[in-house]
């Protein structure tokens, strides 16, 4: 083995890639080369000295933030909970029940109440339409019956919302605002 080829030797070494067999034909050549054996000291106080300012790898958050948590634990003892006074006792609950049950029969009343004057006021007939907008389909009215005496219907379809109202008025309400005037 020549220098140069011992320098190459060495280099694999360092970097633990030499063969076996490289590895006892560069032992016989340093053994005989005064040059190679001083630049195989060298490399090793370089190998050396570089391991030695390696840097350490920096913590993780994750686990930097586990420390912050402990130190924290650690630094202020748990204060005891204070119980919060008792707001809301059974009374007090009891009586909203009885409020909300109100309220909800009060609603129920009105809209029945409302659907009886509906129901003497008018009914429609509606006939689905085989004409849609997009995915509304608009309702065409054929008849409006109503149970008062003297009343006139008006429909309005909005074609752009799809909505229907309906609208039921007396004449007899009309003739006395005429006869009024």
């Amino acid at each position: 083995m020549n220098c140069k080829k011992a320098e190459q030797a060495l280099s694999m070494a360092m970097d633990g890639e030499l063969p076996e067999k490289q590895k006892q034909q560069l032992q016989a050549h340093l053994s005989d080369c005064a040059p190679c054996r001083q630049m195989e000291q060298e490399l090793n106080a370089c190998r050396v000295m570089l391991r030695g300012q390696i840097a350490q790898p920096e913590q993780t958050p994750e686990a930097a933030w586990a420390d912050v948590r402990r130190a924290i634990r650690l630094q202020s003892p748990a204060k005891e909970s204070v119980a919060a006074p008792m707001v809301f006792n059974w009374r007090i609950q009891a009586a909203s029940v009885i409020v909300m049950l109100a309220v909800i029969g009060v609603g129920v009343l009105l809209l029945s109440r409302a659907g009886k004057q509906g129901a003497d006021t008018a009914s429609v007939v509606p006939q689905e339409s085989t004409v849609s907008l997009g995915t509304q389909h608009t309702t065409d009215v054929e008849m409006v019956e109503t149970s008062l005496a003297d009343a006139t219907p008006m429909v309005y379809e909005d074609a752009a919302s799809g909505m229907t109202v309906i609208w039921v008025m007396t004449n007899g309400d009309k003739e006395t605002k005429d006869a009024d005037s």
